[in-house]
């Protein structure tokens, strides 16, 4: 799995509860990879780290895509939010 691009953190609201004491740092990654590969490393870097999530997960064949430059037809382009939960200083 190739990770070139990823953005600074937006920090927001969680809008899962009123009143929750914490607020949510949003990631966003793109980047290729085989489909298995990509899968393990999503299965793998969810156990390690049970308190961040990947949500909005987007994939297109690779070579459609402006991520890579890449002629592999087996790649896939990815686009994530990755969502870490960071409790606000007093």
């Amino acid at each position: 799995v190739d990770i070139p691009h990823f953005t600074r953190e937006v920090t927001g609201d969680v809008k899962i509860l009123p009143n929750f004491p914490y607020r949510a740092a949003t990631f966003n990654v793109r980047g290729t990879g085989y489909y298995h590969d990509l899968g393990k490393f999503l299965a793998d870097f969810e156990n390690a780290f049970p308190h961040i999530r990947v949500q909005n997960l987007q994939l297109e064949p690779a070579i459609s895509s402006s991520v890579s430059l890449t002629e592999d037809p087996e790649k896939l382009a990815f686009r994530m939010e990755i969502v870490a939960l960071i409790k606000p200083m007093l």
